[in-house]
């Protein structure tokens, strides 16, 4: 399987939707950049395996979902935007820390 170069993605600051699902990235795959696509309102990990996300995902101002679901390696979920309507966490069975959730 390739890996995703992520660089190309980050000059788009239209993108309102962004789908990695099962794209095979590892920790240290998701580049902090992405916490500057500021219109983006969908970010999809699925399947993904990696332990943890950028903390800056907080500054995703208008983030409405947020699709962790079969990240089997997640530990850590950062403070998340206010905006947040959906978090799917199924299947991250190694999830330990969950701060800023509430």
């Amino acid at each position: 399987m390739q890996r995703v170069n992520l660089s190309d993605i980050l000059c788009l600051y239209s993108l309102e939707v962004l789908d990695l699902s099962f794209c095979n990235i590892d920790e240290g795959g998701i580049p902090t950049e992405i916490c500057h696509l500021s219109s983006l309102q969908q970010l999809l990990l699925t399947g993904n395996l990696f332990r943890s996300i950028p903390a800056g995902i907080n500054q995703l101002s208008i983030l409405r979902l947020l699709d962790l679901g079969h990240c089997q390696e997640l530990r850590q979920i950062p403070a998340l935007p206010p905006s947040l309507r959906v978090l799917d966490v199924n299947e991250c069975t190694e999830l330990e820390t969950s701060s800023g959730l509430l």
